[in-house]
């Protein structure tokens, strides 16, 4: 797995689950524990310590919600709720087109598309 990889999984994965969600366990222990410093591909030292900073899950969850979740969201991220951006059957199709596996969920949430990337 090359770095553009890596930095796609771990930033797809935080954006694309709940923070307390348990399948993000690990990362958020390798983040608190500083474990991804040596492997980590960008010269962002002072920005994965900040997140290392504040990996705690319950704390994240009211910012994340706030930002993601409901009708009253400040971002949503949702391509198909974009100003001009693609509807969700035209970025399953282009998915789907290049063989990525999708589940039942929407494929075009910004976290699954790092996940795609």
């Amino acid at each position: 797995m090359n770095e553009f990889s890596i930095l796609c999984r771990v930033i797809g994965s935080l954006f694309n689950r709940q923070p307390q969600d348990p399948l993000l366990v690990p990362l958020f222990t390798l983040l608190r524990e500083g474990k991804l410093k040596d492997q980590w591909p960008l010269e962002q030292d002072e920005l994965l310590t900040r997140l290392q900073q504040n990996s705690d899950p319950q704390a994240l969850a009211a910012d994340y919600n706030a930002l993601f979740v409901g009708s009253d969201c400040s971002v949503p991220p949702y391509a198909s709720q974009w100003p001009n951006g693609p509807q969700e059957a035209e970025v399953r199709a282009f998915l789907t087109s290049r063989g990525m596996p999708l589940s039942e969920s929407p494929a075009d949430h910004f976290g699954v598309l790092l996940l795609a990337a």
